[in-house]
């Protein structure tokens, strides 16, 4: 599954965690500062990417009728199509999911790369749940997933003598991932070595929904973030590429405590964007 119920830290841990901003606005009265979209905003549109036009490939992939209808309920929340064209998954592929749950996004890496492609499923043992590995094992004993190998290494870690790849995917969210104690410049420098030259490492990040008033400029907060995240990864030898915004989640301006579900998650309280780098 792309999202593991990932730690979601308070405002207050975040503002302490990013370098200080410009001055703060006050939010509860935006003015000029549009607060619903706030986290769509960022230093360089050109490298921006809002919305996909879902490609026919992926289409084709959600589309294969063997598919489990558990995952199919699952397709519109966790965007699927859209990550598989963002992602550009092509037949004969070698990916590799570095957090990959239950297996809900590694399935569909699997179908789009195809029998002539690998895709490595990583259970990060001090992340995984007991649900989470039974699921991943049901779906190795299924045809479709014929080119998934699944692996079990810690994230700091987690592709020891592999090379060659096309795609590096982190779907755990790069702020849980730290909060969880990885050591992510050891992860990046691995998926660095990992992949071939021209190979792409996408990182999926989230700004949290705020659940009260704040003096906090939110665009200022988010472009701190991702700016934070995209030195760290260069700082391992990856160009940046562009940033993907069409997981964006907009909170209503005029209420602060308004969720999308009776039952909020993490997935409804976040707003999500990618990091793709390149090596070169």
């Amino acid at each position: 599954m792309r999202l593991r119920t990932p730690l979601v830290l308070s405002l207050t841990a975040l503002v302490i965690a990013c370098k200080a901003g410009p001055t703060p606005r006050d939010a509860s009265n935006p003015g000029d500062v549009p607060i619903y979209n706030t986290a769509a905003v960022v230093e360089n549109p050109a490298v921006t990417v809002p919305e996909v036009v879902d490609s026919p490939a992926s289409l084709a992939v959600l589309a294969q009728p063997d598919r489990d209808p558990r995952d199919r309920a699952l397709d519109a929340r966790y965007q699927g199509a859209d990550l598989l064209t963002f992602l550009r998954i092509q037949p004969g592929m070698r990916v590799a999911d570095l957090a990959t749950g239950g297996g809900y996004m590694a399935e569909l890496f699997a179908r789009g790369v195809g029998p002539t492609g690998l895709v490595i499923a990583n259970e990060p043992p001090s992340l995984v749940t007991a649900p989470m590995s039974t699921a991943l094992t049901e779906r190795l004993a299924r045809p479709a997933n014929r080119s998934l190998a699944r692996t079990d290494r810690q994230l700091s870690s987690p592709l020891p003598e592999v090379q060659g790849l096309d795609v590096v995917y982190l779907s755990l969210p790069y702020r849980s991932a730290e909060a969880f104690g990885v050591d992510t410049s050891a992860m990046n420098r691995t998926a660095f070595d990992a992949l071939k030259p021209g190979g792409r490492y996408v990182v999926l990040d989230y700004r949290p929904r705020m659940n009260a008033p704040t003096r906090t400029n939110l665009h200022a907060l988010h472009r701190e973030e991702s700016t934070n995240v995209q030195l760290e990864v260069e700082a391992a030898g990856f160009q940046f590429v562009r940033e993907g915004r069409f997981l964006r989640n907009d909170p209503n301006p005029n209420d602060w405590n308004a969720v999308l579900a009776p039952n909020p998650t993490a997935l409804e309280e976040q707003d999500r964007f990618l990091l793709e780098f390149v090596k070169r």
